[in-house]
């Protein structure tokens, strides 16, 4: 008994001795793994910090806007914060506070020499010293450098961290070796009393004993277990000994391996080369068959992407992508349950395949990648035999680490991804400028070029004059001089067309580069290059007006000018011309009507696009010549005896009229005849007030006469003016009679008042919010949804300008959950052309699930009327065609939004 009491005595001091040295160590590792976790955490948050004030500063400089001071103030508050708590962290480590303090010195002196006074020298008004100064000195070369050494602070501390986990290791190895002295020193003790008390007892000693030592001295490999078996203690002690061994060998193990896993990949800086090095090592570490790594995607994080495998074969499934949603299969179970799965037995269902055949697993192991409590992804690996616990303990441990270097790799990612954005943006302003300087150069030239042109045309002109008076003189010569002229005006005719279609190329590209320096969304521009900016695009736009005037009359001179008959909605060409010439009439604060006779039919065949260009001139000038009143837009049926004067017969199809009468400055008797020929209006004196070719009434007299109908004007000074169209229903039956009808020059019959029937009860008052009642709304809250990012800034920045407050979504997915989170949003821009869920499915949703009646303005690549009605069809309120017109927009916004607070 003596002996076996000191026996269990020293067996029970080692016991515990070896099992407080191992929880001492595993406290370690655990403590190492965190320091390593936080400071890494710490040091990440100190480069986003920098990155937001550089951001903030940046954006702050180029726009004025005093938004981007938030992040910048933020981040050097949350600086602050940050770098206490590593400097407090790494208290026992003096030279990484050195190292600390230097970078401590640095950004401070890059804040408060370089970021500081910049925004100071903006805050004070002066933007122009204020970009001088940036591009001289923008501090960039001073910021890399900081990112320079917290990164090299990043990696010293991962050294550091190494040689402790291989201090640790040695720690380890130094408690099994004294776990090895304290049993030699047991083994003696036992033999001394065993040789005491009995030969029996010492010749099953001698036997534990021989056993001991040749498990002692067995190489580093698995060791040798006892194999005596006795029905006493000295029985129960050699399997205590083994389980002892076991255990000891099974978490030496496991640790030693995870400790390996966890410093394997710190250099790693991608997430595809992470999970496949990941996944090959533990099959191979694990002698496993096949493995996979599945990662949930950045945009949804409900679906998990299949992104490395081990011994994965592609052809035995049926799409190039294998991803498993939230909760489908077992990967999909493992992310929502967010705990170890594992299936045993048969699996008939699941192939190991290899060049021999293929075979069934007969375990499924399956483990979540979590991180601060998100599942980052799921591994899955088979087993031709059933997992051990040691395995399972192995496997839970790796998968654990892995899920903290998986998220440093994915922020770090991040970073260098929104840098990466931040510099080519930088350099696309850049770019544009130079763009948009060198092509106002090239308009210059332009515009030189045809006013050179205008005064060709001008002294050909006045050579033909002095060619008819000559060929007046002489009979002889009037053939030839006819043809001269006939050839003249051909040559003409066609140099204009020409020439005209080529200045309409780059012209049309300078107006739309000056629209969007004349927006400045970015507010980068000072007043003196904005005014720049607008004025070009007034120029550019008068020219366009210009040119397109001189190539329409060309053609009709050189016989050109060909219609495209088709159906024409005249509903639809109503309501694109209200659409127009709303915004006008709105801002000089007119009245504008627009009515429409009952029982019309649907369509007319004739030339939709030079039908409605007919319209737009006679209400251009109506809008122009007409200071104060209305302008009134009519559509009715031709009256006969209106038809009668004008030798138009309704006997093969009826007719119909467009009237645009207003009540302006009115046309002299003695002009009205001439404001129908060319390069001649009605207030052609030495100083002209409304501007103009004069081409329009030409052209549009043209157009109708080949359309098969007439125009006719009725007017008196000083009381307005209505312009009538006459056309057929359809064109292509008037074409045919148009000569015999042009024959009748009837201009002189025109009645002395306008023929059509009109009751004040037909006539419907529209009134419009302007664009400036957008004012009264500031505060209100919209959201702007648009998948490109482009867009997203174009918009942004001039809605903030008016005092909206801005929530912007980049799928029809997030666009419903803000409204879930945002109840206050009183106005949706909804971009109807989306990947995933587009426009038209998230408007339904927001009607039909949300229950919601806010406006939402559909933003739609055309205004067809098939468009249209598809946008309305889904819940939209109203729609607005691309490229949207910002003027345009805004008055409609102010629609809505008066109308959604009343």
């Amino acid at each position: 008994m003596t002996s076996y009491l000191l026996l269990i005595v020293c067996l029970s001091g080692s016991v515990i001795y070896i099992g407080s040295q191992m929880q001492h160590l595993s406290k370690q590792a655990e403590s190492l793994e965190n320091h390593l976790k936080y400071t890494t955490q710490l040091t990440y948050n100190l480069e986003k910090h920098l990155l937001e004030i550089e951001t903030g500063m940046r954006g702050y400089l180029l726009s004025g806007d005093m938004a981007y001071l938030e992040p910048y103030n933020d981040g050097k508050s949350l600086w602050s914060g940050d770098y206490n708590a590593l400097v407090s962290e790494l208290s026992e480590n003096p030279e990484q506070q050195r190292n600390l303090e230097e970078l401590k010195k640095d950004a401070d002196a890059w804040i408060n020499d370089v970021v500081d006074p910049l925004i100071l020298l903006r805050q004070e008004g002066n933007s122009t010293e204020t970009l001088k100064k940036f591009r001289t000195n923008s501090g960039l070369q001073e910021f890399e450098q900081l990112r320079i050494q917290l990164q090299s602070f990043k990696e010293n501390e991962e050294a550091i961290t190494g040689q402790q986990v291989d201090d640790l290791n040695k720690a380890n190895q130094a408690m099994v070796l004294a776990f090895y002295a304290s049993w030699f020193g047991i083994i003696i003790l036992v033999l001394i009393v065993a040789y005491i008390t009995s030969r029996t007892v010492v010749g099953t000693i001698g036997q534990v004993t021989q056993l001991i030592n040749d498990m002692t001295t067995s190489d580093g490999g698995r060791r040798a277990r006892l194999t005596l078996k006795t029905n006493d203690e000295i029985g129960d002690l050699v399997q205590a000994t083994n389980r002892l061994f076991d255990k000891y060998e099974q978490e030496n193990w496991v640790e030693k391996k995870s400790n390996e896993f966890a410093m394997m990949y710190f250099e790693m800086k991608d997430t595809t080369e992470l999970t496949d090095a990941f996944i090959r090592t533990l099959s191979a570490e694990l002698k496993l068959p096949y493995g996979a790594v599945y990662l949930s995607t950045v945009t949804d994080g409900h679906e998990y992407v299949r992104t490395a495998t081990y011994a994965g074969i592609q052809p035995l499934i049926d799409k190039d992508t294998v991803a498993f949603t939230l909760g489908e299969g077992l990967v999909g179970q493992c992310a929502r349950n967010r705990q170890v799965i594992k299936v045993e037995g048969n699996l008939t269902d699941t192939k190991i395949v290899s060049g021999l055949g293929h075979t069934t697993p007969r375990s499924l192991l399956l483990s979540p990648i979590e991180f601060d409590g998100s599942i980052l992804g799921v591994v899955e690996l088979a087993s031709l035999q059933e997992f051990t616990e040691m395995e399972q303990e192995m496997v839970q441990r790796v998968v654990t680490a892995l899920g903290i270097t998986l998220h440093n790799v994915q922020r770090g990612m991040e970073l260098t991804s929104l840098y990466s954005e931040s510099q080519t943006m930088n350099e696309e302003l850049m770019t544009h400028t130079e763009e948009l300087q060198a092509q106002s150069e090239e308009l210059q030239v332009q515009a030189d070029q045809l006013q050179t042109m205008v005064n060709q045309l001008e002294n050909q002109k006045q050579l033909l004059e002095t060619q008819s008076a000559e060929v007046e003189e002489s009979k002889m010569e009037i053939e030839k001089y006819a043809e001269q002229l006939e050839e003249s005006s051909r040559y003409k005719s066609e140099f204009l067309a020409n020439m005209s279609h080529e200045l309409r190329t780059p012209l049309n590209s300078m107006l739309i580069l000056a629209q969007f320096l004349s927006d400045n969304s970015n507010g980068t521009l000072t007043e003196d290059e904005l005014d720049y900016a607008k004025h070009i695009h007034s120029s550019g736009t008068d020219l366009m007006i210009l040119i397109s005037d001189i190539l329409d009359i060309s053609k009709v001179e050189a016989g050109k000018l060909s219609m495209q008959i088709a159906p024409a909605l005249l509903v639809e060409t109503m309501e694109s011309l209200e659409r127009d010439f709303r915004p006008v009439a709105d801002k000089k604060k007119l009245q504008f009507h627009v009515q429409t006779q009952a029982d019309l039919p649907e369509t007319i065949q004739t030339d939709p696009m030079r039908l409605q260009q007919i319209l737009k001139n006679f209400l251009s000038n109506a809008m122009k010549f007409t200071e104060q009143g209305s302008v009134t837009l009519n559509l009715r049926e031709a009256h006969s005896h209106e038809l009668e004067i004008y030798a138009l017969s309704a006997e093969t199809q009826p007719y119909l009229a467009f009237d645009v009468i207003d009540t302006g400055i009115g046309i002299k008797a003695s002009e009205q005849g001439a404001v129908f020929n060319a390069f001649e209006q009605a207030d052609s004196g030495i100083e002209r007030k409304y501007g103009g070719t004069g081409l329009g009434l030409s052209i549009s007299k043209e157009l109708a006469r080949l359309l098969g109908g007439m125009i006719y004007l009725v007017s008196k000074e000083g009381e307005g003016s209505t312009f009538t169209l006459l056309l057929p229903v359809d064109s292509n039956v008037a074409i045919a009679r148009q000569e015999d009808a042009e024959a009748r020059n009837l201009q002189s019959k025109a009645p002395s008042e306008p023929i059509y029937e009109q009751s004040a009860a037909a006539l419907e008052v529209v009134e419009e919010a302007p664009a400036e009642r957008l004012v009264h709304a500031k505060g209100n809250h919209v959201l702007l949804v648009d998948d490109d990012p482009r867009n997203i800034y174009a918009l942004t920045q001039p809605l903030l300008a008016r005092g909206l407050r801005v929530g912007t979504a980049g799928t029809g997915k997030e666009s419903i959950e803000y409204l879930k989170e945002h109840p206050d949003v009183c106005l949706v821009l909804m971009d109807m052309m989306m990947p995933e869920m587009n426009g038209y499915e998230a408007t339904r949703v927001i009607r039909t699930e949300l229950g919601l009646d806010l406006p939402i303005i559909a933003l739609t690549a055309k205004a067809m009327k098939q468009d249209r009605e598809k946008c309305l069809e889904a819940g939209a309120s109203d729609y607005i065609s691309k490229p949207i017109d910002t003027a345009q927009l805004f008055s409609l916004m102010a629609v809505w939004i008066s109308g959604s607070s009343n």
